[in-house]
């Protein structure tokens, strides 16, 4: 059985900033092996953009706290 996604305690404030600038935002949090937290996109942007992956962490935490897990760097060298 999956356990609940884990979030960032800023999490619903950065998507809430991104919706509010226009973007649209697709929460991955539940996805897991890695995967970055959110899929962003604008349907301004130049199609060469793309929709970006975007990593949250915590500014609030030191910095010991928001190094990438094992799992986020394996799917970066991806």
């Amino acid at each position: 059985m999956r356990r609940a996604a884990r979030t960032d305690a800023n999490h619903a404030e950065i998507v809430q900033a991104f919706k509010d600038r226009g973007f649209e935002v697709f929460s991955l949090a539940g996805v897991g092996n890695g995967a970055p937290d959110l899929l962003v996109y604008h349907l301004d942007w130049p199609v060469s953009y793309g929709p970006q992956l975007v990593e949250i962490k915590d500014g609030s935490k030191p910095p010991s706290a928001r190094k990438l897990r094992v799992a986020q760097v394996d799917f970066h060298k991806k």
